[in-house]
């Protein structure tokens, strides 16, 4: 009898740590910390520094890598989450760089590229969802 209750006990304290890795994980995911997301607020920074202040256009090559990294980043998981994230995170990003070498209305441009980068983002975090098999 001893060992039945045990067993079950057990397994049930099994399924719970089970539960609460699943929550920590799924939370990590959609934190402003993630990796994606940090790359994609240094991108968005650095374009506005670089269109607004003409004295921080020495940051472009810092800005050309970071972009780099973060389509990278969302290139990496288009398994999870498909293409489409990955080409708005892409036209944003050409977008934002058009902007540095446009000599007219930089901010507006610069504005349509973040608020793609924004998108292609937020896009990522849904993700493509489970399909359910009957």
């Amino acid at each position: 009898m001893n060992n039945i209750d045990y067993n079950y006990t057990h397994s049930l304290s099994n399924n719970h740590n089970q539960r609460k890795s699943n929550k920590i994980g799924n939370n990590r995911q959609a934190s402003p910390f993630n990796p994606i997301y940090l790359s994609a607020y240094f991108c968005i920074f650095l374009s506005l520094m670089t269109t607004k202040f003409e004295e921080y256009s020495w940051l472009s090559p810092v800005l050309f890598a970071s972009l780099g990294y973060h389509l990278f980043l969302i290139f990496k998981k288009q398994n999870q989450t498909g293409y489409f994230p990955f080409f708005i995170s892409l036209s944003g990003a050409g977008i934002m760089l058009l902007s540095i070498f446009s000599t007219n209305e930089k901010s507006i441009i610069s504005f349509i590229g973040i608020s793609l980068l924004i998108i292609g983002v937020t896009l990522n975090l849904f993700g493509r969802g489970h399909k359910k098999s009957i």
